[in-house]
């Protein structure tokens, strides 16, 4: 593929993970906005421990077969028919799996009642398991226009389905609605987008060509899963199961600014460098030139959700969610790590480096399951506050790891990360003291959150404009050239 071209499908890839992922989040926010009032901590923090063991089950039937797909070169039809059959089979197997264990892990976490939601969650493994190929073959054709509308539709049935449910006093059941919902249609919709039909084939030599690479990949997706969820298990097994559900409810909202501001650009980054990894010079560049947007969107809006983490976690979800309010504003803490994170792993999979990110995924789910351990008596803050020191404490490792493998230093990403970092840190000052007189006159409620934010947003682009000149230009004029690239090519 031309550079120029690819460019330019980058660009297009970009704009549409952004309304796919913008439309999403509006609409999906919405819908747990609507949940969070309707059930209880209990219901979500069940619900939690039980789709963590069907999540994992997920990755272990994909077995990292999707990546390999993405990034075979040669778009290889009998790999492609014969990953489509190694993750059915992987999938019955596993999903049966979770189902018989399911006694079990209940006994482990002390919670009998999660047997019957993950019995039904442990079906839709093998179900799920049917669009994985053919969503990985759009995405490696830079689909992400298809992969918008699928997403949209699946999410407006599947919510309004939950919430109906929810209404109904379904309790945690309304969420297993939603997720089998959102499951089928979205076979429906991957199978009607890329026409497909995988042939009555298996080649053995083919799947072990990739699985180096693949198996690697599913164990690091594994790890990449609990690093975030393990917590979860800390808290239900040492805390309650109603801490679980304010703990989920305070990442859902760091989740729902990295779907914001980072998975768009996470998403394009994988395929884009793909294509670059045999250029280091251009690799290194479409690297960092994405690292740069990723912070100069994150860092605003982790850094004033914590200023003004009660308001608005009091606003979307009610009273009852007070302590999911303090548990996030702890989590932001971790901004330069998390929007660092995001990038690195992308980048070494688009290399082939799946033995260093498991390496480095295996350092950190240890790290935080050690540290968690170490603060679960002490409540569920101090578990979030282990999260975020396990952070720093392992990002030199991963920094130096990445620079062996791609040559690409700490200096250069700091340089792209620095300037919206430093901004931010001047809203977070201008946020601390403005809010106790914006509450004095305007009172708390959305009137004050929509000025806060307004004030935010202008301390931190005013910063940027006046002490980084050069490094707001430097990313206008990267993104005008592909923009002007995009309506050309429309237009002919």
């Amino acid at each position: 593929m031309e550079r120029s071209e690819l460019k330019h499908k980058t660009f297009q890839a970009v704009v549409w993970a952004l309304v796919r992922i913008g439309s999403t989040n509006v609409l999906g926010f919405i819908v747990f906005a609507v949940m969070a009032r309707v059930l209880s901590p209990h219901d979500f923090g069940l619900f939690a421990l039980a789709i963590l063991v069907v999540d994992v089950a997920r990755i272990v039937s994909t077995a990292g077969l999707s990546d390999a797909i993405t990034r075979d070169p040669h778009n290889d039809e009998i790999l492609a028919d014969t990953a489509f059959w190694a993750n059915i089979g992987l999938a019955c197997v596993v999903g049966a799996v979770a189902w018989v264990l399911a006694p079990i892990y209940a006994w482990v976490i002390e919670q009998p009642e999660i047997v019957p939601v993950l019995h039904w969650l442990a079906v839709l493994v093998p179900i799920s398991a049917l669009s994985g190929i053919h969503t990985a073959r759009k995405l490696r054709e830079f689909g992400h226009k298809a992969i918008a509308v699928r997403t949209i539709v699946c999410g407006a049935l599947g919510g309004g389905a939950a919430i109906a449910a929810a209404i109904a006093g379904f309790g945690v059941w309304s969420l297993v609605i939603q997720t089998a919902i959102v499951d089928v249609v979205g076979i429906v919709f991957a199978w009607q987008t890329y026409r497909w039909w995988p042939r009555l084939r298996f080649d053995t030599r083919r799947l072990r060509d990739v699985w180096g690479f693949s198996g690697t990949m599913m164990l690091t997706q594994v790890l990449g899963l609990l690093l975030t969820r393990i917590q979860d298990l800390v808290i239900g097994r040492f805390i309650s199961v109603a801490a679980v559900g304010s703990y989920r409810i305070a990442w859902r909202m760091i989740d729902l600014i990295a779907q914001t501001t980072i998975h768009p650009l996470v998403g394009v980054s994988f395929v884009t460098l793909t294509h670059l990894q045999n250029d280091p010079e251009q690799f290194r560049k479409a690297f960092l030139r994405m690292l740069g947007l990723g912070a100069l969107l994150t860092f605003p809006a982790i850094c004033g959700f914590g200023v003004l983490a009660d308001d608005i976690v009091a606003l979307l979800f009610g009273p009852k969610w007070a302590a999911s309010a303090a548990i996030a504003r702890v989590l932001t803490l971790m901004a330069i790590p998390f929007c660092m994170n995001f990038f690195l792993f992308p980048a070494l999979a688009a290399m082939g480096r799946s033995g260093t990110i498991a390496r480095s995924s295996i350092v950190q789910t240890l790290a935080t399951l050690a540290l968690s351990l170490l603060a679960a008596p002490y409540g569920v803050q101090w578990v979030a506050a282990a999260y975020v020191l396990r952070t720093y404490l392992t990002m030199p490792y991963h920094l130096t790891l990445f620079k062996r493998d791609t040559g690409i230093g700490i200096v250069s990403m700091m340089r792209a990360i620095m300037p919206p970092f430093l901004a931010s840190q001047a809203m977070v000052v201008a946020l601390w003291l403005i809010a106790p007189f914006l509450r004095s006159v305007l009172g708390g409620g959305a009137v004050f959150v929509a000025v806060a934010v307004s004030f935010g947003c202008a301390v931190f682009a005013g910063c940027l404009l006046l002490f980084a000149e050069r490094y707001v230009r430097s990313n206008v004029d990267a993104l005008l050239p592909l923009w002007k690239g995009r309506r050309a090519h429309v237009v002919e």
